[in-house]
């Protein structure tokens, strides 16, 4: 048993200039779906998947077709201008599931000579953290192709390896349960994000052999730029801050600084 303390640091509230930096490595952020017209990112899409598939606009940040676009926004609020969006679920409200994420690591592990980070903020399974480590496995949809549930499980572990190997960290997000941890968060060789609550901080007891690497705070929330109603208007709108947006904001940190060692990110709100 690992004990990870949840430290607090000072998020900022206010807009302050990111540093700018030569992030010529790209940060891939994987999701459902992005709508060009709102995110400015490089859009590819799982070689599965039929790019030009268009979904109807939808008021909610926390839907299939906006979720993406919303980490994107995330990312860019910590400077970065280098982003590839990776879409990989089947159609634009489906969730991502093993299949599509192993897809989405297999296209950058073929190109991760001009990726710097990953990006998931998406589940598919939750691991209680009183069970052992051997419970850390993806849920069975789409995994066929791959043996089943295990042998998905090895494959992404597999990718994951190669992708760190490289140099290139897998970021993912915990989850927003409190006694759950999210997969593929769970997996050792990820780097899980959470986002702890400032009015609960105490040291949390986790059964699985990992590292979270915490964002300070969960006061303050994203100020992006897209009305989710008509993706080409450019209105203030809030992002919760939730392990989603924690995780594309460390990811995109990372890409842009160069790294970090420190467990606490302070971020660009």
């Amino acid at each position: 048993m690992k004990k990870i303390v949840a430290l607090v640091a000072v998020l900022f509230s206010v807009v302050v200039p990111v540093q700018a930096q030569a992030d010529s490595k790209s940060l891939v952020i994987i999701d459902s779906y992005f709508d060009s017209r709102a995110t400015g990112a490089t859009i590819v899409c799982a070689p599965t998947l039929n790019c030009s598939t268009t979904a109807k606009p939808s008021t909610s940040i926390e839907d299939n077709t906006n979720h993406g676009d919303a980490m994107v926004e995330v990312a860019k609020r910590q400077g970065a201008t280098n982003i590839i969006a990776l879409r990989s679920a089947a159609t634009p409200t489906s969730n991502v599931n093993a299949g599509n994420f192993i897809e989405a690591l297999t296209w950058v592990n073929n190109n991760s000579s001009t990726v710097g980070a990953v990006s998931f903020s998406r589940f598919f399974n939750s691991v209680k953290m009183s069970t052992s480590l051997t419970e850390c496995s993806p849920a069975s949809e789409n995994t066929a192709p791959y043996g089943g549930a295990s042998g998905a499980d090895k494959k992404i572990r597999d990718l994951i390896t190669a992708l760190n190997t490289k140099g290139i960290k897998v970021f993912a997000a915990v989850g927003n349960g409190k006694k759950s941890i999210d997969y593929p968060a769970c997996i050792l060789n990820t780097a899980s994000v959470t986002s702890p609550n400032p009015n609960d901080i105490k040291t949390v007891d986790v059964d699985f052999n990992i590292s979270l690497i915490t964002l300070p705070g969960i006061g303050s929330n994203f100020l992006g730029t897209i009305d989710w109603k008509n993706p080409k208007m450019i209105n203030p709108f809030v992002i919760p801050q939730a392990t989603s947006s924690a995780t594309a904001a460390v990811a995109a940190k990372w890409v842009v600084t160069g790294g970090f060692i420190d467990k606490v990110v302070s971020v660009q709100s």
